[in-house]
Parts: C-alpha cells; structure tokens; sequence
C-alpha cells in the first residue's frame, strides 16, 4: 500500500475495504508545521576527485499547513559541515527531491552522514521525531606506488584503508585472521564454513591510484582457498574502477577447482600453512595513463553450498614491473647461449597458471620464429625454439611475454 507520503506499507492481498481501514498504519498529518526527511537518503560516488560524495534528499511536508521554507544541516561525524535554505511551496503529504549536495572529509575511509531539517517557514516544527536521517559514505584518498599490504597492522575491519560488505544479514563478510598468513601471522579472510548459500562479500581498498606515468602497472596476491567437495563453485574476483566505484570492471576471476590452492577437500576449517597460498599476478596494462584507480575483491559463495575457507594476503600494487624482476619471478632462463645449432631451450618456473608466447627475431626485426600463444601450469615448465628453422651464424633477439609483460634476451648462433 502506498501511503499519501510516499513511503509503502506491506499488508498483504487485502479487499478495497480492508485496505481503507489500513490507511490508519500511514503516517498521519501534523497540525501545524511538519517538515520531514524522508527515508531515501543517499549519499553516492561518480565524482572525479573521490574525496567527496554527492548527497540526494527527499523533503517532505507532514503538516497540515503549506511548506515553504526549511533549514537544512548536514553533519558528518557528527559536525556541521554545510547547512542550505530551502524555499519552494509543498502542501500536505507532497515532497521534492534535492540533489548534487556535496560533502566530504579530509580524512580517508568511512564517515557518518546526517541530514537534519529545521526551521518550517522560519518557525517550530511540531514533530522531531522525523526530522533527521542518517547514511554512511567513503572517501579514497591518493595514495602512493608502489602499494604494499600484509594485513599485519590491522587488528580489525573497516580500517583505514579497508572496508566490507555483504548482501546477506547472516552471510559471512571479510574479517582479520590472526592464525595463518602467506609471509607472517596476519591474513584477511571468509569464513566461509559458516557462510550462506549465494553470499556477496565485498573487500574495498580505500586508496585511489594513477597510472598516468606508468608503462606496465601490475597487482600481485596470494591465495589459499580449500573445497569441501569437489562440487563447490566458490568464485573470488578483482575488479577495478576508474570512476570512483560508479562501475567496475573484472580483472581477474577464479572459481571452484580454479581457486582451489590445495588439492584435497575437507570438512574442517581450511586454516593454511604459508606454502598452501597460491601467488597471482594480474597485468594492468589496460589501465596506463589512468588515475583514480579503485581495487575491489568479490567473493561469491556457491550458490548451494558454500566451500571451506578462503584467505587472501600480500598484496602488492605496482607501477612497474622490470625485466629483472619479471625474470628473476620466473626464474627464466635460456640455454644453450651462445648456441652452436640455432636450437635453445626456455625454462621458467610458474607459481601460477600463465598465457605465454614467444618469437625470435633478426637484427632487422624480422620475425624468424613464433610460438603460438599457449596455456602453461604451475611449476616447472620449458620449451624449445630453433629445431624447424635453420638460423645462420649471427645474432638474433628472443622475445618472451606472459600474461603481456615481456623478456627480451640476446640469443647468439656460433
């Protein structure tokens, strides 16, 4: 039922007549002046700084009397930030929606929002039972590259660069471990052996990042995630945003036997050891030239039967990541070099799935070779370039990329 102010009261499939007698549950009119906030306030992102928030309110008259003034204040934290007068002509039960209010804070994470509405017409409000409501939003704040996180400082969520959320009331939501962690004793965590079927748990960084200087940002993090069953479909998800959480866009997804970073199901709480972590690296070339940069982890319960636990520790946001380092992360090598055939072996070790491909190249630039892009598992992994082609004496250049960040190395044919 739709009460004569907007607001709606479930009372089931009534007759006309019953529903006439159950217009007593709508809120009766004020004598005198009654100026109201209404139950929809919110307070939103999409602007370019993310160190504000735009608020949308909903006035309306309780009175019986025309409405065509008010104060309004609004608090954050509980101090007055902004007040606006307001003038129009509102009759009983009418509203008007107010928008594009901004607030803000200098500080970075979440802050309490109040409006509160004063002064009808210049003078007392009858009734301040409803002439306040409150919301919540988050301020991200610049923050520095390269970007490290163990979890080993915070004792709890939110924290000052963190805050979660879920869709369920009883759902399991992301909280501090203390007992395992990939490289110390802290990790962040879903207990999701009392997790609800179909659960949306949601894990913000509150920093906003630029890639605008950068050639080729990446994000690394270390996983363990256990099944119960082999038919568990848990999915975790990275996604980013680069219009101050307005949308967001998937970077990386796993799921089930994919996220899984132990073999074995169990029936107990999956607390891992340090070695059972699964260390990821997510490529951001995409987001060159890119500020405001906003990192999101979603994590789905199965939508029947949610899995064992999952962890998620060392993150690590980067702007750019070298050749060294990306040959020294995959111990990769080449040999023989020099050859004296022409024939090389690659070896590199994975600690995760990767695509890869490869190419040998002349001093001109001309492709002599390519290695079709291919899938590579974890561990130990080599192959062979050279066999089918006859390279003469000289010297030629390998290029060698996974997952878009590529090796270039000086192969040498005697």
């Amino acid at each position: 039922m739709v009460c004569p102010d907007r607001t709606i009261k479930e009372v089931g499939q009534k007759s006309a007549s019953v529903l006439y007698q159950e217009r007593k549950n709508c809120a009766a009119l004020s004598t005198g002046l009654d100026a109201r906030i209404m139950s929809n306030v919110s307070s939103s992102g999409g602007l370019s700084s993310c160190d504000s928030s735009a608020t949308t309110i909903r006035l309306g008259n309780m009175g019986n009397t025309a409405l065509t003034s008010a104060k309004l204040t609004f608090l954050v934290d509980g101090i007055a930030q902004k007040t606006m007068n307001w003038t129009g002509n509102l009759a009983s039960y009418e509203s008007t929606l107010l928008s594009g209010i901004k607030v803000g804070a200098a500080a970075g994470g979440v802050h309490t929002l109040k409006v509160q509405v004063s002064n009808p017409n210049g003078s007392t409000d009858v009734n301040d039972k409803n002439d306040t409501l409150s919301t919540t939003f988050t301020v991200n704040l610049a923050g520095n590259l390269p970007f490290s996180e163990g979890f080993e400082t915070i004792s709890g969520l939110p924290a000052a660069t963190w805050k979660s959320d879920k869709t369920t009331a009883n759902g399991s939501n992301w909280s501090i471990a203390t007992n395992t962690g990939s490289s110390g004793t802290k990790s962040c965590m879903i207990n999701n052996m009392a997790n609800v079927a179909g659960n949306v748990s949601t894990l913000d960084h509150l920093n906003s990042y630029s890639f605008s200087s950068t050639s080729s940002p990446s994000i690394t993090f270390k996983v363990a995630y256990q099944r119960k069953t082999t038919t568990n479909n848990d999915k975790l998800q990275l996604l980013t945003s680069s219009n101050c959480g307005a949308t967001w866009i998937p970077r990386w997804t796993r799921t089930g036997s994919t996220l899984a970073s132990v073999s074995a199901t169990g029936t107990t709480p999956f607390v891992p050891a340090a070695t059972e972590y699964t260390s990821y690296t997510v490529n951001l070339g995409g987001l060159v030239g890119t500020s405001g940069v906003l990192f999101r982890w979603i994590f789905t319960a199965d939508a029947t039967s949610p899995g064992n636990n999952l962890y998620i520790d060392d993150i690590n946001i980067l702007k750019e990541v070298g050749i060294e380092q990306l040959e020294n992360q995959l111990s990769f090598t080449v040999a023989p070099n020099p050859t004296p055939t022409g024939r090389i072996s690659i070896y590199f070790n994975s600690s995760e799935k990767h695509s890869i491909t490869a190419e040998i190249m002349d001093i001109t630039g001309k492709v002599i070779e390519t290695l079709p892009t291919k899938a590579v598992s974890e561990g130990e992994n080599s192959f062979t370039m050279g066999e089918n082609n006859q390279l003469s004496q000289g010297i030629y250049m390998l290029r060698f990329c996974v997952d878009g960040q590529c090796i270039s190395k000086k192969i040498v044919v005697e």
